[in-house]
């Protein structure tokens, strides 16, 4: 599965925001508290349904 798209709304930092990604690699970049570790969070949370932050399945 390859990862075109991601749409945040209300998610952590972002009110809404839009990222396109392009095949190979991606490198996400950006000064502490910009939202790297969210994008990254969302992206989790969208495969399994959980924040890598808990221990427990939704």
């Amino acid at each position: 599965m390859m990862l075109q798209t991601l749409t945040l709304r209300y998610f952590r930092c972002f009110q809404k925001k839009i990222f396109h990604f392009s095949p190979g690699l991606n490198i996400l970049f950006g000064p502490n508290g910009s939202g790297k570790s969210s994008v990254l969070e969302a992206i989790f949370f969208s495969c399994l349904t959980r924040s890598y932050r808990t221990s427990r399945d939704a």
